[in-house]
């Protein structure tokens, strides 16, 4: 159990080097699929809360929205601390200023 905090509290918050392959696996896909989660959510349950094409009913926002409904707001919100520590931890890396 402890162990399992520790994990998450290291990738919340990232210490060290972070290897480009743990970047895209542990950091950019998971980002992905919250982000692809959050806006089906907000589609199901809040469909006023994105901009639909009225002709196809589609979201065209969904790969990238920049607007959406709270499941997607709040995704953001949570994720914005990892989002920044994992980005500046990697561009320190690879000896860029973040």
């Amino acid at each position: 159990m402890a162990s399992a905090a520790r994990g998450l509290a290291g990738w919340w918050l990232p210490t060290g080097r972070i290897r480009r392959r743990d970047w895209w696996v542990r950091y950019f896909l998971v980002f992905v699929l919250f982000g692809v989660v959050a806006t089906w959510l907000d589609v199901r349950y809040y469909p006023d809360s994105l901009f639909m094409d009225s002709t196809y009913n589609f979201d065209l926002l969904a790969p990238l929205p920049d607007t959406g409904g709270p499941v997607t707001g709040l995704t953001a919100f949570l994720l914005a601390v990892p989002n920044v520590a994992a980005l500046v931890t990697r561009l320190h890396d690879r000896d860029h200023s973040a």
